[in-house]
């Protein structure tokens, strides 16, 4: 569950930083169907939302004026990406720590019309606060060939060695490659990732945490996951605040 919900806060916050600037859709002529069976058809702006692929939109009538996509999406050949729910769910079985369970048709956050439409977080920086990551992981190494934005803020150094996992598997919800016939997809299969190690895990340096933030800010970063729990710290919500964007 808990993966599933950081895959849509990313989902969200990633591809409205790529959609910021794109241009309507035309939606003049697409077949609207009313899902309480009436059949009075609503008015429809054509200027809807670039996220949606013009395929089928449906309308709602609880809650009011509800517009959403359904799209006969490609899934990608990805081996895992069955288990990934959280992405794509049409009731399949799939394997977990508690046994093998079955998914709720529909419980996703419908990723696969939004690739189909060419956005896959492509342009966008996102820096993983964590243990590390995993570098010359199959699933990362071509955005990190030649890269040296990755930070250890533990020692000052750009050895983001992840000796604990966490961070690489972070990075891999977020941006692992799709469609690349290995591991899972990523939320956002393109998107340039910043590995910023601030602990070894279990352990975090608040600081550390702090230092890494300020960078993020410094480098025009608009997403930052942090996967960490702890109490308050000024000098990181100083950071924040100094970064608001």
């Amino acid at each position: 569950l808990t993966k599933s919900i950081l895959a849509t806060l990313l989902f969200v916050l990633i591809l409205s930083q790529q959609s910021a600037n794109a241009d309507p859709v035309d939606a003049s002529g697409v077949d609207v169907q009313i899902t309480d069976g009436s059949n009075s058809i609503p008015d429809l702006d054509t200027n809807i939302n670039p996220l949606l692929p013009v395929s089928k939109y449906y309308y709602s009538e609880n809650p009011p004026v509800t517009l959403y996509a359904s799209i006969n999406a490609t899934q990608p050949n990805d081996p895992y990406f069955y288990n990934q729910w959280g992405l794509y769910n049409e009731g399949q079985e799939f394997g977990g720590l508690l046994g093998t369970t079955r998914g709720t048709a529909g419980a996703d956050i419908n990723v696969l019309p939004v690739w189909e439409q060419g956005i896959r977080g492509q342009g966008i920086k996102v820096a993983v606060v964590d243990t590390g990551m995993n570098t010359k992981h199959l699933d990362f190494a071509p955005r990190f060939d030649s890269f040296t934005g990755n930070y250890n803020f533990l020692d000052d150094s750009d050895d983001v060695t992840d000796t604990n996992g966490h961070g690489t598997m972070v990075g891999g919800i977020i941006g692992a490659t799709a469609n690349n016939n290995r591991g899972v997809s990523g939320v956002a299969p393109e998107v340039q990732l910043y590995s910023y190690k601030t602990g070894e895990g279990p352990g975090i340096s608040l600081q550390a945490v702090a230092s890494a933030f300020s960078a993020a800010g410094e480098e025009n970063i608009p997403v930052i996951n942090a996967s960490i729990g702890g109490g308050y710290y000024k000098p990181l919500e100083t950071a924040v605040l100094n970064n608001p964007d």
